[in-house]
């Protein structure tokens, strides 16, 4: 009588832990020439489910992968400005990122030219651990109108 194999099932394999891009930089510009040209507004947004946008260029596209997933409880991004002031969007402050955080400059001018800017710093910190640094960056928002 031959032996009989047990069956085995095969050892549950978890998917590889969502990684934190360790540097996220951002620049927006936006630049309106003519006439009927009277407001211009540069943005970018850090969301919920790892993605950024609303920058002319973020690199990297994300500030986790995959990409798509509720990631936001369990994050807090800070921006610091170091040099002028956004228009909208919080500053100095960890902001739970269980909803996307957005940051704007909007000027505006009729006859004139104006450019409104904004340089600083985004920050990802880990909410479970009250605070551990995961990433850094720059950002630098510039909106120019010239309707001259």
């Amino acid at each position: 009588m031959r032996p009989y194999a047990a069956f085995q099932y095969p050892k549950s394999v978890s998917p590889p832990a969502p990684a934190i891009s360790p540097t996220l930089n951002a620049s927006a510009e936006q630049f309106l020439f003519g006439v009927g040209s009277s407001q211009a507004t540069a943005s970018f947004s850090v969301n919920a489910d790892g993605s950024c946008g609303g920058a002319d260029t973020f690199s990297p596209g994300s500030w986790i992968t995959p990409v798509g997933g509720a990631y936001g409880g369990s994050y807090w991004v800070k921006v610091d400005i170091s040099s002028g002031s956004v228009t909208t969007g919080t500053t100095g402050s960890r902001l739970a990122l269980t909803s996307g955080q957005t940051w704007t400059v909007t000027t505006t001018g009729t006859g004139v030219v104006r450019t409104k800017q904004a340089i600083g710093t985004i920050e990802i910190w880990d909410a479970a651990s009250l605070g551990n640094l995961k990433a850094s960056g720059t950002f630098n928002l510039t909106a120019t109108v010239d309707n001259t």
